[in-house]
C-alpha cells in the first residue's frame, strides 16, 4: 500500500514537471510581454514575492506578477476585495485572467508547488486552521484546485461584506479548507487533469476581452502583442539556429540575431531606465551602443576562433537593437500621454472634492457663528 502511494506521488511529480516545463517554454514570450506591461504601468518590480506555507508547514517564496501598487501590503490587510484601489490598471486585467499566477510555474518546477492542490495560505491565515484542516499540509499546494474553482468570485464576496478581513478569516478560509480536504481524501491524477481542464474552461469561457482592452488601452495591447511576437520569434529562430547549426540558412540566422538583440535591448531598457528619469534618453543611447559593441565583439571573437563571421550578422544585430528601442519608445510615449491625460482629471477631481469640503465646512462655520450671535442677542436683549 505504501509502495502504491509512493508510485502515485512520483507519477504526479513527473506530470507536474513535464507539464510545467512545457508550459514555461510556450509562455516565455508572454512572460516577457507581461513583465514589460507591468513595469510600464506603474513603478516597482515586475514580480511580487510573498511568503506562503507549503508541504510539511515549511514556508517558501511564492512568485506572482505584481498586480498592485508598490508596498501595497503595508497599506491594507492581505486580502483583495473587488474594487480594491491598490490594484493597478494592468494588474486588474492580470487578475481577471489569472495571468498573475503564471510565474508559479517556476515554483512547480522547483518543487514548492504542484499543478493541482490546496491553495497555499500566508502564515497569519494558516494559524487559523483547525488541526483537521492542517492535514492538507501533507501534500504540495497547487496552482489551481477545488477551492480555487469554488471561489472564483471571492473578490466580489469580500467586497459585499461589511468587514472583508473578518469575513475571510471566519467564513471563506474554512470553506476553502473544506473543499481542499475533500480533494485531499479523493485525489488522483485523473482528477487533477479534470480540474485543470475545468479551470481553463471557466477562465476562458466567463471573461470578455473587450472591457480589458478598453481598460489598459489599445496602444498598450498592441505593444504587448508586438513584444510577445518579438520574443516568440527570438525563441523559435534562436532554437532552430542552435539545433540546425550554421547550415540553418540565411533567413533563420538573421532572424535569430535580430530578434534576440531586439528582445535583449527591450528588457535592458525596462530594467535600466527607470520611470521619470530625466536623462533617460542618454541611457537609451548607452544601452544601444553597449549592445552594438557587444554584438561586434561576438563577431570578432567568432573570427578569432575560426568560425564564420559575416557583416550581415552585425547588421541584423543593429536592426534588432533599433527595433527594441523603437518598441520601448512607443510604450514610453503611450504611458506619458496616458499620465498627462489622467493627471488633470485627477487634479480636477481633487479640487472638486476640496471645494465641496470647503463649502461644507464654511456652511457649518456660518451656522455656528449665526447661532452664537443669536444666543448673544437673546442674552443682551431686555
Amino acid at each position: 500500500m505504501r509502495e502504491r502511494g509512493h508510485l502515485a506521488a512520483a507519477t504526479k511529480r513527473g506530470f507536474d514537471v513535464v507539464v510545467a516545463g512545457l508550459a514555461l517554454l510556450l509562455v516565455t514570450p508572454l512572460f516577457v510581454a507581461l513583465a514589460v506591461a507591468v513595469r510600464f504601468d506603474s513603478s516597482g518590480a515586475a514580480f511580487y514575492r510573498q511568503t506562503r506555507v507549503g508541504r510539511g508547514g515549511r514556508t517558501f517564496t511564492l512568485l506572482k506578477f505584481r498586480s498592485m501598487v508598490l508596498d501595497a501590503d503595508r497599506l491594507a490587510a492581505n486580502i483583495t476585495p473587488a474594487g480594491d484601489p491598490r490594484v493597478t490598471r494592468v494588474g486588474c486585467v492580470l487578475r481577471r485572467w489569472y495571468l498573475d499566477e503564471l510565474p508559479q510555474l517556476l515554483n512547480i518546477v522547483k518543487g514548492d508547488m504542484s499543478l493541482v492542490g490546496p491553495r497555499p495560505e500566508t502564515p497569519e491565515f494558516m494559524r487559523r486552521y483547525t488541526p483537521d484542516e492542517r492535514r492538507i499540509l501533507s501534500i504540495r499546494p497547487g496552482l489551481c484546485g477545488p477551492s480555487t474553482l469554488a471561489f472564483m468570485d471571492e473578490e466580489c464576496l469580500l467586497a459585499g461584506s461589511s468587514d472583508a478581513e473578518s469575513y475571510y478569516v471566519e467564513v471563506v478560509l474554512h470553506q476553502r479548507a473544506a473543499a481542499d480536504l475533500t480533494y485531499f481524501d479523493h485525489r488522483s491524477l485523473r482528477g487533477d487533469v479534470a480540474i485543470l481542464v475545468r479551470q481553463l474552461r471557466v477562465i476562458v469561457g466567463q471573461r470578455s476581452a473587450r472591457a480589458d482592452i478598453r481598460r489598459i488601452g489599445r496602444r498598450m495591447v498592441v505593444i504587448s502583442m508586438i513584444v510577445t511576437a518579438l520574443a516568440g520569434v527570438a525563441l523559435v529562430s534562436l532554437g532552430r539556429d542552435l539545433l540546425a547549426g550554421r547550415g540553418s540558412g540565411f533567413l533563420i540566422d538573421n532572424l535569430a540575431h535580430a530578434s534576440v538583440y531586439a528582445a535583449l535591448s527591450l528588457l535592458l531598457l525596462v530594467l535600466v531606465v527607470p520611470a521619470g528619469f530625466t536623462s533617460r534618453w542618454g541611457r537609451v543611447v548607452a544601452v544601444a551602443l553597449a549592445l552594438a559593441l557587444f554584438g561586434g565583439a561576438i563577431e570578432v571573437a567568432q573570427g578569432w576562433v575560426g568560425r564564420d563571421s559575416e557583416w550581415r550578422d552585425l547588421v541584423a544585430d543593429v536592426i534588432g537593437i533599433c527595433l527594441g528601442v523603437s518598441v520601448w519608445a512607443m510604450a514610453r510615449a503611450s504611458m506619458d500621454r496616458r499620465r498627462a491625460r489622467d493627471v488633470p482629471r485627477e487634479g480636477a477631481r481633487y479640487r472638486s472634492a476640496t471645494t465641496e469640503r470647503g463649502e461644507a465646512f464654511g456652511a457649518m462655520a456660518h451656522r455656528d457663528v449665526v447661532s452664537r450671535d443669536g444666543a448673544s442677542s437673546r442674552r443682551v436683549a431686555p
